[in-house]
């Protein structure tokens, strides 16, 4: 069982200054090197080495694809950096985003003016796409795993605790409410247009301030995605300003058929 750690504990050479929360995966720590730089911790809370060394591979094989074929789009990829053991807990090392998260942004304005969001979408989903291209599918996309370096232009795509290669089946199902389609709810293989309806999900909650199937509840939001019968209110009802491409591309994005799905490429152009 994962021991929580506190301010000031020591995780091999790095030092615990926060604990910056927990997800489905593992809790997170900010933390400082031997040069009082900041790292993130994250504490893998269910000890699933597995997954956490396909993180590792994954970071190297997008990395290694940027500087062959995609120069520059390493900086909208937060990566796993190491596999830190500490007597028998297991940690990932990770660069620190000072900027925090797109959802700490979208906590305290309510909502985003457009210009913002297409500022801070855009580099994600060009990171996701470097990730579709090496066989892999993110399959957790929201505002908390799109992170900022310094600015909304500036964001990177991070937390690849459920990602799993393109169309092989998977164990067990794992999915974010509100943000994942019916069918990665229902478990069925990895495919990259499970990532389209998360961004979609993602740029809709971002511009309007909720989320496209919202309910009073975790359990009925879930029933609302599952069904294939009910549909999202269109974009530009909520938010009239977004341009009409866009509005088309993320309402698309949102349908319960993946094959009616834009591709991510498709999506991304949408804001051109």
């Amino acid at each position: 069982m994962a021991v929580f750690r506190k301010p000031g504990d020591r995780v091999g050479p790095y030092k615990i200054s926060k604990r910056l929360g927990a997800g489905g995966n593992g809790i997170a720590y900010r933390a400082t090197d031997a040069k009082d730089e900041f790292v993130v911790l994250k504490l893998l809370t269910d000890s699933n080495l597995a997954q956490a060394n396909f993180e590792i591979e994954l970071s190297m094989s997008v990395l290694a694809a940027c500087a062959s074929a995609y120069r520059g789009l390493e900086e909208h990829f937060v990566p796993v950096l190491a596999l830190l053991r500490d007597n028998d807990d297991f940690f990932l090392v990770m660069p620190y985003m000072i900027g925090g998260s797109i959802a700490d942004a979208l906590a305290k304005r309510g909502k985003l003016d457009y210009e913002v969001v297409r500022m801070a979408i855009r580099p994600p989903m060009l990171a996701c796409h470097v990730m579709h291209k090496v066989g892999v599918v993110h399959r957790d996309v929201k505002p908390a795993n799109l992170l900022l370096r310094d600015h909304p232009a500036r964001s990177a795509l991070a937390d690849f605790g459920i990602s799993a290669p393109a169309n092989t089946p998977l164990r067990a199902p794992g999915y974010s409410t509100g943000y994942s389609c019916p069918e990665q709810m229902f478990n069925h293989p990895a495919s990259p247009a499970q990532d389209v309806f998360s961004f979609a999900a993602t740029i809709y909650e971002l511009a309007t301030g909720i989320r496209p199937f919202a309910a009073a509840t975790e359990d009925e939001e879930d029933q609302l995605v599952g069904d294939y019968t009910v549909t999202h209110t269109p974009l530009n009802t909520l938010a009239p300003n977004i341009p009409h491409s866009v509005a088309r591309a993320v309402d698309a994005a949102l349908s319960k058929n993946p094959l009616a799905r834009p591709s991510l490429r498709e999506l991304y152009q949408s804001f051109n």
